[in-house]
């Protein structure tokens, strides 16, 4: 397949445009169907090569896609952490959200981060819960939020 150096690509389409691609949008990564043998074949020769492809009609995915609904998510994230029954050392995840002055979203570890060298954490948590935040996602992508202003 026609290969591409991701700095090309990101010179016709920046990081920051991810909703606003260039017009027109050329794709040159092969596509494969996952429920078809001859086709996946081709697809691990692909991934063994380490060559960039597209798969498709994944059952498991698919059926993702129609479980995991926002309601779906708030329902198991808006609860408090508690230790997993199978893993009493794992905890479900507790939803918190995190904003960032810009797009760039880092995770780090707040109880290392000395602001005096460091200068003002990357992100900060706040008190939104995931239906709070999937309204300001859904805002934001509406409007076409900048990425200079805060996600």
């Amino acid at each position: 397949p026609p290969l591409e150096r991701l700095g090309n690509l990101l010179e016709r389409w920046p990081q920051d445009e991810m909703d606003n691609p260039p017009s027109p949008f050329v794709e040159q990564l092969l596509h494969f169907d996952y429920s078809n043998p001859a086709e996946m074949a081709v697809a691990v020769k692909f991934r063994d090569l380490e060559l960039p492809f597209k798969v498709y009609n994944v059952p498991e995915l698919d059926a993702a896609n129609l479980k995991w609904t926002d309601s779906y998510i708030a329902k198991h994230m808006n609860r408090p952490s508690q230790p997993r029954k199978d893993k009493p050392n794992h905890y479900l995840a507790h939803g918190n959200a995190y904003e960032s002055a810009d797009n760039f979203l880092a995770f780090f570890d707040k109880n290392l981060w000395n602001v005096e060298t460091m200068g003002p954490p990357p992100t900060l948590d706040n008190d939104w819960n995931f239906e709070t935040w999937a309204k300001h996602a859904r805002y934001a992508d509406q409007v076409q939020l900048p990425s200079t202003e805060p996600h």
